[in-house]
């Protein structure tokens, strides 16, 4: 027999009884083979008709076994069930009916039922004649004879596919239908007659910002605001009555933050089937967007009524006839009518009388028009009688249900119509003053095109101005001239305003110095529209300031360089010397400096008069070019005083030159009379090992030794300390390792001289000098401090002390009162420091840590070391200068960029050498470098203090050549800190 579906439901019991016994006892029943056992005690006939009648009807399973668990009778429900044929079922064991592999624990119910011990309805695994299971609902008994004698045992059994199916479909329902109530995007709940919460949705929570957990169960009266909790009890207790099925009413309802939310409710009664109220289903609406949308919509009227109110141009609303129906509040404000003062009447009547024909065929074009809107400027009277222009723009808007009218804007442009005829009148005025300049005014494209230039640039370039327009500037040009011109055009826009010289080839055959002064020009947007230039002929400055270079460099008698001139070959020889030394080669690094002084020579002028003593020098020069070497440079200092410096030059060559000018000068020089004798006391210095300024010095002293020697005597420098080298050795140990103890503690002490201002006799200035006290060797010479420092490798470190002290001294000087905000402090900057690229960051912390201005500081810098370290030097001066701190060439006319690179750099002051201060009254040559270089600094913007002054001859002297300030003793000796307030006192 086939086991039927679960889907077929519980399997029905046939009409008849299966394989009930009948036999006598003993008798073995059919098919049940040797291990039958016979039933010994049967029920009376009556009780068995009952049993067999009860089997036959139920629609469950049932199975009897003897007490050795052999079936002995099983109903066809059974049978069925459990897919055995019914002849081939009686006689087995009770066991072929269970998997006791699933439930091991049915191989003992047997024992435990026939044993007496209780047991209920069990679940098991029921196991089919072709061995497939299905889930087993059995009940066992125990069966006994009236007399309580044990039969055997019965079971009922159940199939349960059928029900754990649909168990699980309805659980499955159950959770499909839990999952859409949770997962639907609208607040839904069911409360119970008293309006707890029963069930919740996900979206309540959200809304609500409650848990589940804490809403169920919770009245929901107590999360409405109180203001609305009256009218919404009364309205649930009616319809949890059953008084209707349904209501909607808008509450406030309170979220868990404490926020307010304002929501739509609608509550429908649930019923049972007897129409018994059960429930309340609960569906709510979030208001809050609504809620805001309104209030954006009343904001928003509200800003633009606010904004109308308050705007600045007036305007007015006209009905189809041109009256005025509306007048805005700005329109009060501008034209001083009242409202209804302008209601009912023509917009017309405030307009100018000319104005009117055209406003009206404007009104007109308009109006016949829906929705076209047009501008006219008209002028408007005020209140005050006054005319005023106004931009009108008119719109209709008579199709517009919220307007119905004419509307007109109206913007005064009374101030942009008086800028643009002040515009044009100005305009004029330029025009006019570029065809009337001195210089040429040229207006350039980006490429170079001319789109304009006056008369003027075409006088100054030899052309027809009018025929520049539409070429390029650039073709003007040759060469180099031409690429260096297209390279600043194009580099114009990044680098801004500008000054360029070039050289031009001008169409009458001379070439001409053209400066031209450029800068970029722009529209409103920031948008390139080319260049504007002018452009003046500079040729007769250029060569006026040529040869006042020539003069302020040669010496005026006899043509050949002077002392500037000197000290500057003499730097670049030693520049030179420096890298010849660089590659090791000794023999060629050489440096001789030699100083000549004629003997005789105020013999010769005083009695010969100075017509002769001139031509003297100048055959005097003319000899000794002839007598060096062509690579030697031959100089006039002043007076009878010469120099010649020699290049490459050993001892030995030093020595051979001097003799060839010694023998140069033993002819006689013919002056027109009688042969005149003329000898020289020469002075040699040599570098190594010495410095610039120390050949010079070593040089004169040298010829000072010859000249009291005995004249025309040839004298070599012997520096005296070389005679006893290891004293020198150790004094300069000694300094050094003071030194550096006290730069490490901050223990260098400054003296500060006031430099003073020729025009006004006010100390406009201090320059800090070096005092240092050195624990046994007393107090030591700036030169020799400096000149340990370099050695010793501390001239950074010395620098460093020097322009803190310097910056913590004048500030505690300027708030005790000893000067003024405007002094300034001037600190020497060792050569060494200068190559440093760390030196503006010295500066600046300097200045951050005391707080003084930028302005108030001055660094002097040497021309030798800005020509040691050009690169480097000529940024670090960029960078100092853009700060704001002031940059002097110290000594100046002593070094290498005396003339050659001044220009070039950002320096604000030269410092005159105190060399030629001290010459002013008794060398006109030293009068005329002086008045050179004065005049130089004025014609590059700088200013010029005089070093070294200590005489009221000097100074007049001075102020008479325009130098702007001076410094020394004539004033007063460099004084500490304590000491400057009172000799500050004597200068007031």
């Amino acid at each position: 027999m086939a086991s039927r579906s679960p889907a077929d439901g519980p399997a029905r019991a046939q009409a008849r009884p299966l394989g009930l016994p009948t036999q006598p006892p003993g008798t073995p029943g059919p098919g049940a083979g040797d291990r039958y056992t016979p039933v010994t005690a049967l029920a009376p006939v009556a009780e068995a008709e009952m049993f067999r009648s009860i089997a036959a009807s139920t629609p469950d399973g049932v199975v009897a076994a003897d007490a050795a668990g052999v079936i002995v009778w099983a109903n066809d429900a059974a049978a069925e069930m459990f897919g055995w044929d019914p002849a081939h079922l009686v006689g087995r064991p009770v066991t072929v009916l269970v998997d006791a592999s699933v439930h091991p624990e049915a191989l003992e119910l047997r024992r435990r039922v026939l044993s007496g011990e209780p047991i209920g309805r069990m679940t098991s695994t029921g196991l089919r004649r072709d061995g497939t299971t299905f889930p087993l609902s059995l009940v066992p008994a125990i069966r006994r004879t009236p007399a309580g004698q044990v039969l055997g045992m019965s079971a009922i059994t159940r199939d349960l596919t059928y029900e754990q199916q649909v168990r699980r479909d309805l659980t499955e329902a159950l959770a499909r239908s839990h999952a859409r109530f949770d997962q639907v995007a609208k607040p839904q709940a069911l409360l119970d007659l008293d309006a707890r919460f029963v069930s919740v949705n996900d979206a309540s929570c959200r809304l609500l910002g409650w848990r589940r957990d804490q809403l169920l169960g919770r009245d929901a009266r107590t999360l409405v605001y109180p203001v609305d909790l009256g009218d919404a009890t009364v309205k649930l207790d009616r319809l949890a009555a059953g008084e209707s099925d349904a209501i909607s009413y808008e509450v406030v309802a309170t979220r868990a933050d404490g926020s307010e939310l304002p929501v739509l409710i609608d509550v429908s009664l649930v019923r049972d089937r007897d129409g018994t109220p059960r429930e309340l289903a609960v569906f709510g609406h979030d208001l809050s967007e609504v809620a805001e949308a309104h209030e954006r919509v009343e904001k928003q009227d509200a800003f633009f009524r606010g904004l109308y109110r308050r705007a600045v141009d007036p305007a007015l609303a006209l009905d189809a006839a041109g009256q005025v129906v509306y007048a805005s509040p700005a329109f009060t404000r501008v034209f001083g009518y009242q409202p209804e003062e302008m209601r009912d009447r023509s917009a017309l009547e405030v307009l100018h009388p000319d104005d009117v024909p055209r406003c009206r065929a404007m009104l007109d074009r308009i109006t016949a028009v829906p929705g076209r809107t047009d501008r006219i400027t008209v002028r408007g009277r005020d209140v005050t009688e006054r005319w005023r222009w106004f931009e009108a723009v008119a719109t209709n808007a008579l199709d517009d249900p919220a307007l119905s009218a004419l509307v007109i804007n109206l913007h005064e442009v009374t101030a942009e119509l008086a800028a643009r005829e002040e515009l044009r009148r100005s305009e004029e005025r330029y025009r006019a003053i570029v065809e009337t300049a001195q210089e040429g005014i040229i207006h350039l494209d980006r490429r170079g095109t001319v789109l304009f230039a006056n008369e003027k640039t075409g006088d100054i370039l030899g052309v027809d101005h009018a025929a520049l327009v539409g070429t390029s500037m650039l073709d003007l040009l040759d060469g180099d001239e031409r690429a260096r011109a297209e390279d600043r055009l194009a580099r114009r826009p990044l680098t801004g305003p500008e000054q360029l010289e070039v050289r031009y080839a001008h169409p009458d055959g001379t070439h001409r110095v053209l400066l031209i002064a450029a800068g970029p020009l722009s529209d409103d947007a920031g948008g390139e529209l080319g260049s504007l230039g002018m452009v003046s002929d500079v040729t007769l400055e250029r060569e006026a300031e040529a040869e006042l270079r020539y003069q302020a460099l040669h010496d005026s008698l006899t043509g050949l360089p002077n002392r500037a001139l000197l000290i500057d070959r003499l730097s670049m020889a030693a520049h030179r010397q420096q890298r010849v030394a660089a590659t090791g080669d000794e023999a060629g690094a050489g440096l001789a400096v030699l100083f000549l002084d004629l003997d005789h020579f105020k013999l010769i002028n005083d009695s010969r008069g100075h017509e002769a003593g001139d031509r003297l020098l100048v055959e005097v020069a003319g000899r000794l070019s002839g007598a060096v070497r062509e690579t030697d440079t031959v100089a006039r200092l002043g007076g009878d005083e010469f120099a010649v410096v020699c290049e490459e030059a050993t001892a030995a060559d030093a020595d051979l030159v001097a003799e060839r000018v010694q023998e140069a000068l033993r002819v006689p020089f013919d002056l027109g009379g009688e042969p005149v004798h003329v000898g020289a006391s020469i002075g040699i210095a040599m570098s190594p090992p010495h410095s610039i300024s120390d050949l010079l010095r070593f040089a004169d002293a040298a010829m000072y030794t010859a000249k009291v020697s005995g004249r025309s005597r040839t004298s070599v420098y012997v520096d005296a300390t070389e005679d006893d080298g290891s004293l020198a050795a150790e004094r300069r140990l000694a300094v050094s390792t003071a030194l550096h103890e006290a730069l490490a503690r901050d223990g260098v002490t400054l003296g500060y001289q006031p430099i003073v201002d020729f025009a006004s006799q006010r100390v406009v200035g201090v320059e800090a000098l070096i005092r240092w006290q050195h624990p046994t060797l007393g107090l030591l010479a700036a030169d020799e401090v400096v000149r340990t420092a370099e050695t010793a490798g501390l001239s950074y470190d010395l620098d460093r002390a020097v322009i803190r002290s310097a910056g913590r001294d004048l500030v505690a000087l300027r708030e005790r009162g000893v000067i003024g905000g405007d002094v300034y402090v001037s600190v020497n900057i060792s050569p060494r420091t200068t190559s440093q690229q760390s030196l503006d960051d010295l500066v600046a912390e300097m200045l951050t840590e005391t707080g003084l201005p930028a302005s108030c500081l001055s660094l002097e810098i040497t021309e030798h070391a800005i020509m040691d370290h050009a690169d480097q030097a000529g940024a670090l001066l960029d960078r100092l200068s853009a700060s704001g701190v002031n940059v002097a060439i110290d000594d100046f006319g002593t070094g290498y960029n005396s003339l050659v690179h001044l220009q070039r750099l950002p320096v604000r002051t030269l410092k005159i050498d105190q060399s030629f201060v001290t010459d002013l009254a008794d060398h006109p040559e030293a009068l005329g470098i002086a008045r050179s270089v004065i005049g130089l600094a004025r014609a590059f913007g700088m200013a010029t203090v005089a070093e070294g002054v200590e005489q009221a001859g000097q100074l007049d002297l001075l102020r008479a050549l325009g130098c702007d300030a001076g410094q020394g003793y004539l004033w007063g000796a460099a004084a500490g800190v304590d000491e400057l307030e009172s000799l500050l006192a004597t200068l007031a």
